[in-house]
């Protein structure tokens, strides 16, 4: 008797197995990457936790994502925020398609199309978005052109009897943050305005929930954030920067996620939905790094990457110039390198001051032969220069940000300023021709389009008035190395840290 009853527990117990193996779990693993920034490769993290360590290539991601795969039985959601086609000679030089070559071993199910997309222009970001294998999300984007680029403004995905519908919002800033010919024939509309009809329309197709994925910056988009939550979105995909605010929360009925915005392909987030009772409970946040000391990389994969590195060193090893002396890269003062880059673009732009972030300078100058290469060490961040206009008083709240050195000076130029941390009001002096700078006057100010976008906390500069784009920081530098022949440069004092 005690037999046949383990026998009948046994075939109940492998049964439900079976129907467990077949049906699938209710609960589905999303992976979030994105911000890759053209790091096709691995490279060493050089901040927080993992510094020093060999992380990220999409070669070890793509074999992360496999490792999911596996473990997961189909249970899993593939999603991505976009900014992954520019940052790199890799990427810069290939327009892109070293990058769309590696997401297409990814298996992602969409990705938003973030404002990178765009630096090579449309035509390009039409032909990338060809080669793909996923879909492009642009819920807020209209092409008026008669060429219609291949992107969705919304997907369904099944997940056994649920539907989870997604958006992608690509940064409404999009069309000033990139040269106008890139983005010529697009509207990218204000998200007030095009996601509330969307929501209703997934809805209506009967989606049980709905996620957006975005590059709104968790500490400065406050507004938009809060508008996607009244709009009874579920799961919100944002950024932060190193922010002090959690990382997963929910507020109302909306889960917030924030992905690295720092990530460059060096760790991706993951998280656990399950439907109860018809309704969607997110949970098990966690960011996990891509090591490549831990994770098995996709050997295919990497050897097409290969064979794009091969290539690009013929064009990195090309001499623009001499360089007079050896430079070295300052974070907190003045160095030649942001002199000499923040006269150029002065010059270049016309304006009265310009700016340059300290982070965004990212290697020293030995005294020889500059190179492309090293140009690229230097300046890695594919940014255009950007003409801006603002009053004075929005510089003071700017140089006042500085004092904290949160992340180092700014370079400048058209201005000098002093800094005294023991000093009960640190920003000591801000002076343009040795005189102080009026609060209500309007300055010229040509800056990155990674300030100019808000980055490093100077969220006030997003706020100023965008005239235009005048192009790309490294080509304007690389020119004026060539037409001078000699990298030279020398401080004269525009920056004075004190008691640091």
């Amino acid at each position: 008797m005690k037999l046949i009853f383990v026998l009948v527990l046994v075939i109940i117990i492998a049964i439900f197995a079976y129907q467990y193996t077949v049906m699938g779990s209710n609960t589905i693993t999303i992976v979030i990457s994105g911000i890759l920034q053209g790091n096709i490769l691995p490279y060493k993290e050089q901040y927080g936790e993992y510094k020093g360590k060999n992380v990220g290539g999409i070669a070890y991601l793509s074999g992360f994502h496999k490792m999911v795969k596996e473990k997961k039985n189909n249970q899993y959601i593939f999603l991505d925020c976009g900014d992954n086609y520019s940052g790199t000679p890799e990427t810069y030089y290939t327009h892109g398609e070293a990058v769309v070559t590696g997401l297409n071993a990814l298996g992602l199910d969409a990705m938003a199309i973030g404002n990178r997309e765009f630096d090579f222009g449309a035509a390009r970001l039409r032909k990338n978005i060809s080669d793909s294998n996923f879909t492009y999300l642009g819920t807020n984007l209209k092409d008026t052109s008669k060429d219609r680029m291949e992107f969705e403004y919304v997907k369904i995905l099944n997940s056994g009897n649920y539907k989870i519908g997604l958006m992608g919002i690509v940064p409404p800033q999009t069309a000033v943050m990139t040269e106008s010919s890139n983005t010529k024939g697009f509207l990218f509309s204000e998200i007030s305005k095009s996601i509330p009809g969307y929501v209703k329309f997934l809805r209506e197709k009967g989606a049980d929930a709905i996620m957006v994925i975005t590059q709104l910056d968790i500490d400065v988009d406050e507004k938009h954030i809060d508008f996607l939550i009244s709009c009874g979105i579920d799961v919100i995909q944002v950024l932060e920067y190193r922010s002090k605010k959690k990382k997963f929360q929910k507020i109302k009925n909306s889960y917030l996620i924030a992905h690295d915005g720092y990530a460059k392909g060096s760790n991706v987030q993951l998280f656990d939905a399950e439907f109860k009772a018809g309704k969607l409970e997110c949970s098990n946040f966690r960011r996990v790094y891509i090591e490549k000391e831990k994770i098995k990389p996709d050997l295919e994969l990497s050897g097409k990457l290969n064979e794009y590195v091969r290539k690009i060193d013929e064009i990195m090893n090309k001499v623009i110039g001499k360089i007079d002396q050896d430079y070295r890269n300052e974070y907190y003062e003045e160095s030649g390198l942001g002199d000499f880059i923040c006269n150029t673009i002065k010059d270049k732009s016309g304006a009265d001051i310009a700016l340059q972030n300290s982070g965004g300078i990212r290697s020293d100058l030995k005294k020889g032969n500059f190179t492309i290469r090293m140009l690229h060490d230097i300046l890695p961040f594919d940014n255009d220069i950007i003409l801006l206009k603002l009053k004075g008083d929005m510089l003071y709240s700017i140089f006042e940000t500085v004092t904290e050195l949160k992340y180092g000076v700014l370079q400048v130029a058209g201005l000098t300023y002093r800094i005294d941390k023991k000093s009960d009001k640190p920003l000591v002096s801000l002076l343009i021709n040795e005189k102080p700078v009026e609060k209500d006057k309007e300055y010229l100010v040509v800056t990155n389009s990674f300030l100019a976008g808000g980055g490093d906390g100077y969220a006030m500069l997003k706020k100023a008035e965008k005239l235009k784009v005048i192009g790309s920081l490294r080509e304007i530098i690389k020119n004026q190395i060539q037409s001078t022949g000699t990298f030279s440069a020398k401080c004269d004092g525009r920056i004075k840290v004190l008691n640091r």
